[in-house]
């Protein structure tokens, strides 16, 4: 009956980190098209480019946790910068002199 229960167990973990690492791997993917997408604006941020490394050795090592970690943030940041595009494709005219 322990057996049983100890291989149930076992057998969840499992599923459950290959869940995690299944939305990391998305998470990746999904900030590194968003990450080229700012790269090409010319607002990438160095902090993406080192949370995309991070997540990459993190997937290499079978580190889900981190993986999902490091790709969100990744994700967020490149997001983030985007807006920052956004935002100074407007900005910059008021910080030119009117005259």
């Amino acid at each position: 009956m322990r057996l049983l229960a100890g291989l149930t167990l076992a057998f969840c973990a499992t599923t459950t980190q290959a869940a995690d690492c299944e939305q990391g791997a998305e998470l990746l993917s999904q900030a590194q098209k968003a990450y080229a997408d700012v790269v090409e604006v010319g607002f990438a941020w160095k902090t993406t480019e080192d949370y995309l490394q991070d997540a990459q050795k993190a997937e290499m090592d079978g580190d889900c946790a981190a993986l999902n970690t490091h790709a969100l943030r990744a994700l967020n940041t490149a997001k983030a910068a985007m807006e920052q595009s956004r935002v100074e494709q407007e900005a910059w005219r008021n910080r030119v002199p009117k005259g």
